[in-house]
């Protein structure tokens, strides 16, 4: 989050590798959309990107991508289900490289 610019920036990383298990991703992506559901969402309040991993990481949507909570809680809960080895690294790599934009 970026202190006094007038709004946060909240990036989620989402684990979808093999370690969770696949009946438990939508218990994990509702708790992560009650999360966001809670946020003020907006260009000048919190914007939200969300990364998801496995064996490599993947952008689901940038901060600039939606300005909807409905569209962000939306895709949160369509985020697929990868199976495979947990990369973490490139997990936090990519959401670092969208904190700094």
């Amino acid at each position: 989050m970026s202190a006094g610019s007038g709004h946060n920036d909240l990036v989620i990383g989402i684990d979808v590798s093999g370690s969770v298990q696949r009946l438990r991703l939508p218990i994990a992506l509702q708790f992560i959309a009650d999360i966001v559901d809670d946020l003020e969402i907006g260009a000048t309040k919190t914007r939200v990107a969300v990364v998801y991993y496995s064996d490599n990481a993947h952008l689901l949507f940038d901060f600039a991508r939606f300005s909807s909570k409905e569209d962000i809680i939306y895709w949160i809960l369509r985020t697929p289900y990868l199976g495979g080895r947990t990369n973490s690294a490139a997990a936090l790599r990519l959401m670092v490289i969208l904190g700094l934009e």
